[in-house]
């Protein structure tokens, strides 16, 4: 037993080590699929990939935002809209492709993000088809098992633990009433009467 509580304790560290290692993949792997969710013009990255590009899309980030306030303020009380009108210029840029119809998407994405709308699972508004809600799927069971990896190592058997406490009383020496035989050793016995 005190050879596998010796193990015990040098493979904890590691275990905890290669469950932190594998959490970080899980994750990287749910935001991979994440990505993958987000609808794109074909043949072009989704992020930005020189200064031209970043420009672009914020140009027609703050072009979409504008139109949006300038819709919000003729529009009735509570009605903006912007949901919809996130998607008709997504699924436009989706249509003219290339650089501007990317820079379009890209400037929606933006917009979006600006307005709380998110590109999440719960973002409604993006032209998603079949294919990107199995990423999302896939991205939500990812992360369910992320989240499911315990930070500690397992605890140790409970026979090994009862043969800890055991070692451990052992250490503490022999109880009194062992020494003596029986009895109280600090009480001084009785004399033995003798009947005639």
């Amino acid at each position: 037993m005190a050879r596998a509580q010796t193990l015990y304790q040098e493979q904890a560290p590691r275990v905890v080590e290669k469950k932190k290692r594998l959490r970080a993949d899980l994750i990287k792997a749910a935001e991979g699929e994440e990505h993958s969710a987000i609808p794109f013009v074909r043949g072009a990255s989704l992020n930005a990939t020189n200064s031209n590009d970043v420009i672009a899309a914020q140009n027609e980030a703050d072009r979409i935002v504008r139109q949006l306030e300038r819709r919000a303020d003729n529009a009735p009380f509570g009605a903006t809209g912007h949901s919809d009108f996130l998607q008709d210029e997504y699924k436009r840029g989706l249509e003219i492709g290339g650089a501007e119809g990317s820079a379009l998407c890209r400037g929606a994405l933006r917009a979006a993000h600006e307005l709380g709308l998110g590109t999440g699972a719960e973002a409604e508004w993006l032209p998603r088809e079949a294919k990107h809600h199995e990423h999302l799927d896939r991205a939500r069971r990812l992360r369910y098992a992320s989240d499911s990896i315990s930070s500690e190592a397992p605890k140790p058997p409970k026979a090994l633990r009862r043969s800890g406490a055991r070692r451990i009383g052992s250490e503490r020496g022999p109880e009194p009433m062992l020494m003596g035989g029986g009895g109280n050793p600090l009480q001084p016995k009785r004399a033995k009467r003798s009947w005639k």
